[in-house]
């Protein structure tokens, strides 16, 4: 029996089973005569810059633009980088392919390859949050809150705007100039503040895109996990893939049966948008009014969050995940439940019983994490080998990652040096960027496998610092330096660029794209889209105003309380470690380590182990009322029909799929026409 993805062969032993042999050199090649061309890295700038333009715009200044009433460059499903799929895919098509149909398509794919990581990563996944804390402070510069003369004794000076010179400056970034004139933008006063911020952003972008590199090979063409997301866009960018084996999905007609329900519903959700007699259809959220409300009830919320997305990508996931995260989620429920009536709750400020659940998941995350490297242990080896090999002058069979390795360490050192000099001491600053990545690599390997629109942890780096070895030990006036740097990472997480970037490399292993020369063109798409949405960003700010555009949230409330509530708190944190959330954090690990330990022994374990962290936080809360009646007609398509069933019923699924994303394709195309019609 062999680990292949979630479908487990016979033939091998149990010990063979946790450590699959790597690929030999003579099955390593490389693709000299790779259809990488530059015409598609230009398409995609072009897209970047559109989004640039249109992620603002359309996020800011329409309600409800989309009928799932998912911002159009938020979650791990982006509208905004599938509406430009499409319109590359199926509208520009006869001005781009020029007669030569596969390089169309590979034209197209890379474009997207290229802008969909880079969209998160210098938006709603980062940028904007630098943007709005560093100058919160300073707003407004009459009167300084307390907390501001509190805290920033204790951050460098250069990581924050240096607002105090420039108070009309400031205070039009926040309120507008007057007569909206955006081109009064002081240039001068940003750049300072992007040079030093956008090194640390493209540092992380390079580092994770060099460590999700590492595993590429492994993950791809070893474990064969699904990559749902990635299947999507092969199959709606016109290339082959498991999903469209044969290059005729796109013919089939349960496909567009599948297509038109969520389609016909997002239109009717969008008429209830606009005309108020209309009833409204809009059920991606219900909470139920009958659940109790007294303890030790309310110490869970349920809630009813339903998407055909969802639905469709839960009939074509192996069956060991979606039970898995069925059944973690309601365990989790039942155990806060049970803790809640005993009276028991985690250790430190705001802990409850459900943070119990939270310290288990993040302690799985790390053993499932150090499951990774131990499980590719032969295949880093010889990367290893073929790296010095490649030094030592050869060049023929190598492994075509080997110098993610040198990549992956030199982006990481960056890194830990970067936060050394923002304020933290070197232990500190090594332990966060370790922990930050590690949970940013956990994140792109449970989405690569479970293609949801969310995926979470129950907490973040800092607090399981401050858990396992306290505010003392780390430096407690170090404490909000690291709370300003991790913000632009992991406040967004939902929106994290990691797994987008493991995405992208499924879609450059399918089209076998040359390593080398994509990295470039990723990098550069990565510092084409930090320029472009900065730039952008800045002149709505000072045209409209911050606060106009988004009063709750990177330029209002939540700024304001991020500093206030979570930077102020975290000097006031417990000084040693909290030997209570430790020992629950212990106990999390040892579950994953018995998990991983069944799910390799026992051929009918029903439960995959990455479903354990994500029972913990809330993305099941979310997926939950999709992904069980999506479960449900794959249990009874491959029960009464078998796998010949099951395959004939899949276009109708991915139907669903294609349809929500199309519908809020659609109509975020049509709110931005909408907008330029009208010049708004």
């Amino acid at each position: 029996m062999v680990w292949n993805g979630c479908r487990r062969q016979p033939g091998l032993t149990a010990r063979s089973r946790s450590t699959i042999k790597p690929l030999n050199d003579s099955e390593i090649t490389t693709q000299d005569d790779s259809p990488l061309r530059l015409r598609g890295v230009v398409v995609g700038i072009v897209l970047i810059t559109a989004l640039a333009w249109l992620v603002p715009s359309l996020s800011f200044r329409i309600p409800r633009l989309t009928p799932s009433g998912s911002n159009i460059a938020w979650g791990q499903i982006p509208t905004g980088p599938f509406i430009m799929l499409v319109l590359v895919a199926w509208l520009l098509r006869p001005l781009l392919s020029i007669g030569r149909r596969r390089w169309f398509a590979a034209d197209g794919l890379l474009s997207y390859a290229i802008l969909l990581p880079a969209t998160i990563f210098a938006s709603v996944g980062g940028l904007y949050y630098v943007f709005g804390l560093t100058a919160t402070p300073f707003y407004p510069v009459q009167s300084p809150p307390q907390w501001a003369v509190q805290v920033l004794p204790h951050i460098p000076s250069w990581l924050l705007l240096s607002a105090g010179h420039h108070p009309q400056a400031i205070m039009q970034y926040y309120e507008g100039v007057p007569g909206g004139l955006s081109t009064q933008v002081p240039w001068g006063l940003w750049a300072a503040l992007l040079y030093r911020w956008g090194g640390f952003l493209l540092l992380y972008y390079y580092t994770m895109l060099s460590l999700t590199g590492l595993f590429r090979r492994r993950w791809f063409r070893q474990e064969h996990i699904t990559f749902p997301l990635a299947e999507l866009a092969l199959t709606v960018g016109g290339a082959r893939s498991s999903w469209n084996p044969k290059g005729q999905l796109l013919h089939n007609k349960l496909l567009w049966i599948g297509f038109a329900i969520p389609f016909i519903h997002g239109f009717l959700i969008m008429l209830g948008t606009w005309l108020p007699a209309f009833p409204d259809l809009w059920f991606h959220m219900i909470v139920p009014e009958s659940w109790p409300k007294g303890p030790p009830w309310n110490a869970v919320w349920i809630t009813i969050y339903f998407r055909w997305l969802v639905m469709g990508i839960a009939y074509v996931l192996p069956l060991q995940i979606s039970n898995g995260v069925l059944f973690f989620y309601f365990a989790m429920l039942a155990q806060t439940i049970l803790l809640a009536a005993l009276g028991y709750t985690s250790e430190g400020m705001g802990a409850s019983a459900w943070t119990v659940g939270a310290n288990q998941g993040m302690g799985g995350a790390l053993i499932f994490v150090a499951f990774f490297f131990w499980t590719a242990r032969r295949d880093l080896g010889q990367m290893w080998r073929d790296l010095l090999k490649s030094i030592g002058g050869r060049q023929d069979n190598l492994h075509p990652d080997r110098w993610s390795i040198p990549a992956s360490v030199l982006g990481t050192v960056g890194m830990i040096i970067w936060s050394h000099y923002a304020g933290l001491t070197w232990h500190a600053a090594a332990l966060f960027v370790v922990i930050l990545l590690a949970l940013q690599l956990c994140t792109a390997r449970i989405e690569a496998t479970l293609g949801m629109p969310h995926c979470t942890f129950g907490d973040s780096p800092d607090g399981l610092m401050r858990k396992i070895f306290g505010a003392r030990w780390l430096g407690a006036k170090d404490m909000p330096s690291l709370m300003l740097q991790q913000a632009p990472f992991w406040v967004p997480h939902i929106s994290s660029c990691s797994p987008m970037l493991l995405q992208s490399h499924k879609i450059a292993d399918v089209m076998d794209w040359d390593r080398a020369r994509f990295k470039q063109y990723m990098m550069v798409g990565g510092i084409a889209a930090l320029v472009t949405f900065s730039v952008i960003i800045l002149q709505m700010c000072y045209k409209y105003g911050g606060v106009m555009l988004c009063s709750s949230w990177y330029w209002g409330q939540w700024s304001s309380s991020y500093w206030q509530n979570t930077i102020v708190t975290s000097l006031q944190g417990v000084p040693g470690p909290q030997w209570r959330s430790l020992f629950e954090i212990l106990t999390g690990g040892g579950i994953m380590w018995g998990l991983v330990q069944c799910y390799h022994t026992f051929i009918w374990w029903p439960f995959h182990p990455l479903a354990y962290p994500l029972g913990t936080a809330w993305t099941p809360a979310r997926i939950w009322a999709g992904l069980l009646p999506g479960w449900a007609c794959k249990q009874l398509a491959v029960r009464l029909g078998g796998h010949k069933v099951y395959r004939q019923l899949s276009p109708l699924f991915i139907g669903l799929v294609i349809g929500e994303l199309g519908g809020d394709a659609f109509w975020g195309a049509v709110s931005a026409l909408v907008m330029l019609i009208k010049g708004i």
